[in-house]
Parts: structure tokens; sequence; C-alpha cells
């Protein structure tokens, strides 16, 4: 078996630390989001649940899904998202998704899939793997939502396994959804200056001195996600053509 890396960035460290990086941003701009698509009929399957703050997430906005599972290789991560406060039927699973089954098997079950920041955790042989077992666990027309870094060539995390460009994880996604949209989720001044707008950079430099630029990176980056270094994607699973 190929390296896998179970490291997570911890929220709550941010709380201790006062600051707001951009990361922590995008995690919580990531799990707002997902609440969208979720009403009290949903059922969800978040992939690399972490602590499970995706779930405290729904607790907190009082989102009362009909299912929320939560799978993650750390037994510690389960135990601990299970004992976070819930008004919904939650359930916790260890799995290895590098070669698992997800859901307990369920085909055809989950209304959204959530993988965030996952895929660059482990070796890109297993992605196949992964995306078809996300595809079986879906609903016809269910949606998954995965955000991942998107690798420019040089700037790779010390702590994922293989980061992929654009072109690359695009392409793979494609074989299996139907990708409806992305969203850049945070991105340097350097990398997305040169692409805003006319009317992006009025926005941008009215208020650039008085936004910290952790906060700018998220904000400006939505719009402009092959550009940025991190893309949240949409994806639908389509209804196969019965005929």
């Amino acid at each position: 078996m190929d390296k896998i890396n179970k490291t997570q960035l911890d929220i709550e460290k941010a709380e201790e630390r006062g600051l707001v990086h951009r990361d922590y941003l995008s995690h919580v701009l990531r799990w707002n989001y997902a609440l969208k698509f979720i009403n009290y009929q949903s059922t969800i399957l978040d992939i690399g649940c972490g602590d499970g703050f995706l779930s405290q997430v729904l607790y907190v906005n009082k989102k009362r899904p009909k299912l929320y599972t939560g799978i993650d290789i750390r037994f510690k991560a389960i135990r601990k998202m299970m004992n976070r406060p819930a008004n919904f039927k939650k359930e916790g699973y260890v799995l290895d998704i590098r070669q698992g089954h997800f859901g307990e098997g369920r085909l055809d079950f989950y209304d959204v899939v959530t993988c965030f920041e996952v895929v660059e955790h482990f070796e890109p042989v297993y992605l196949d793997h992964v995306l078809e077992q996300i595809r079986l666990t879906l609903k016809p027309e269910g949606l998954l939502l995965l955000s991942t870094p998107n690798y420019n060539g040089k700037d790779k995390a010390a702590n994922h396994i293989h980061e992929y460009t654009y072109p690359e994880l695009i392409t793979k996604l494609l074989k299996y959804f139907k990708v409806e949209k992305m969203i850049g989720t945070f991105a340097s001044q350097k990398d997305i200056l040169s692409v805003l707008t006319k009317e992006e950079r009025v926005v941008f430099d009215r208020i650039k001195g008085f936004l910290d630029s952790n906060l700018l990176s998220v904000v400006f980056a939505s719009n402009h996600p092959e550009h940025s270094r991190n893309i949240l994607y949409l994806c639908r699973k389509e209804v196969e053509d019965e005929s």
C-alpha cells in the first residue's frame, strides 16, 4: 500500500491564535456553501470528515438532514465527530477510502457527498477507485462537492502526497461526473490581480486598506478558479440513458 497522509487542519487552533488564515476561511466557506444543498430530507456522506466540523456547522445552523455519515481513516477523528452535538441522525465509520466501499456499501443512496481537502493526501493511483465509489454511492442527480489544491507546478504543501493540476483533475472528474461549477477558494494576490475584471479591481483597491490579505485572497478567488490555489468542484451524477 502506498503512502497516505493523515494530517488535518485544526480549526480550533485558529481560535487559540486569534488569527484567521485563508486556509481556515476557505474551510468555513466550503462548509457553509454545502448548506445550500442540504435540507431535512438529505442524506449526506462526508468523506474525510475529520473531527466533524461539517456536522457541527449543520447543527449550529439548525439543519436537520435525514442522515449524516462521516468516514475517516482515523478512529480518534470519528470518535470526536460522533461526540459532537447533533439534532439529526449521525453515524461514523473508520475507512481507508483508497480500497474500501463507501457508506457501508450503499448504492444510489446519498444526495450529497462532500470530499473537502482529501484527495491530495493519497497517491493518484487510487483516485479512480475513490471517484467510482462516490459515483456508485450517489443517487442519480446527486451532488459531489470536492475541493483540493490547484497545483501550479512549484508550491506543493509539505504534508500533501500529490497535488493535482487543473487539467489533470478535471479530466478525471469528467470520467465520472458532469462538472457543473468551479469556485476558487483562495488565491495569492500575485495570482489573482492580473485576471481581475476592471470592476473587481475597483472594489479590490477600495477595500484592501481595511480587509486582511487572507480575506481578500478568498473573496476574489471565487470567480477565477483556474487561477486560484484551491478549487471547489460541483459535480453531478448524471442519469444513465437506458434507451
